[in-house]
């Protein structure tokens, strides 16, 4: 079976398992099975039915040498009863239809091959990125900024009209979100879990695509800019952070194209505006 058959299972499995904390708080886990299972045997009944037209060619190719055999047994038989056919003409017809019948069986029998070449092609076409022209950048830069602005740091940040719902959901997760983070402004989500608060955040991060409305960054829609210069002028401090192997310093760093050009000093400042302090001791 092809990659794509069991793609929205592993989506949704993945995507239960990322929240098992608000599954097991919720107690669903019983519901989350039940929907996986219904989920997987949609996609074997559907399999199932591919395998009978496969096996139907397969016991084809090889009945037809033998069906054919049989028939010319049977009529040409009834030929030779009859003075029709000579022996001679019965042995030259028995034979070209015998040749000719195993020929084509042994041609139906590259039939699976053929359906498993293709769905393997599939695949590996599927595996290549695709070539998509990258946008120019539009990062907003401090230095270009007016007089007015100066003073204060920061990006303004709206969301218009924004509805979105995940690939694995039907239900919508946000219906026409509107809302504007000023710049140098601290703006707080609060809400009961499953509102909608790590959805935000994931499409400000651009790990998924909204259906409708716009993400404006500093007045421009976040798709027209590069996705790489748009990463590497935010960050994210998760919940739950993870350390990657390495050194702290090499973990405070990671996503910079340019390490060597952050000084100690500025890592030591990073880390005090971080409330960090003690990790400069150990970024060595």
């Amino acid at each position: 079976m092809s990659n794509e058959v069991f793609a929205e299972s592993s989506k949704f499995a993945t995507e239960s398992i990322g929240a098992f904390r608000t599954v097991s708080a919720l107690t669903l886990e019983s519901e989350i099975c039940g929907r996986y299972e219904k989920l997987l045997r949609n996609y074997t009944q559907k399999a199932f039915r591919k395998a009978r037209f496969s096996t139907f060619i397969f016991a084809m190719s090889d009945s037809i040498a033998l069906l054919c055999m049989a028939f010319v047994l049977w009529y040409g038989g009834q030929l030779l009863a009859s003075h029709e056919y000579t022996p001679f003409n019965y042995l030259i017809v028995y034979l070209a239809v015998v040749q000719g019948s195993t020929t084509a069986g042994q041609s139906l029998s590259f039939g699976p091959n053929v359906a498993q070449a293709f769905a393997a092609a599939n695949r590996i076409r599927g595996m290549r990125p695709e070539a998509k022209k990258e946008p120019e950048s539009v990062i907003y830069d401090f230095a270009d900024a007016g007089d007015g602005e100066k003073g204060s740091r920061g990006i303004k940040i709206e969301f218009k009209k924004v509805s979105f719902k995940y690939p694995t959901r039907d239900v919508p997760v946000l219906n026409g979100l509107d809302m504007t983070v000023e710049k140098s402004q601290f703006a707080a989500i609060v809400g009961p879990s499953g509102c909608g608060k790590t959805s935000i955040i994931s499409l400000l991060e651009r790990f998924y695509q909204i259906q409708s409305g716009q993400i404006l960054y500093q007045g421009t829609n976040i798709k027209n800019i590069s996705l790489d210069d748009y990463r590497e002028s935010i960050s994210l401090v998760a919940q739950e952070p993870s350390l990657f192997e390495g050194s702290i310093r090499e973990n405070i760093l990671l996503g910079i194209s340019d390490e060597e050009k952050i000084s100690d000093t500025t890592l030591q400042q990073i880390c005090r505006d971080a409330e960090n302090s003690r990790f400069h001791l150990l970024s060595s």
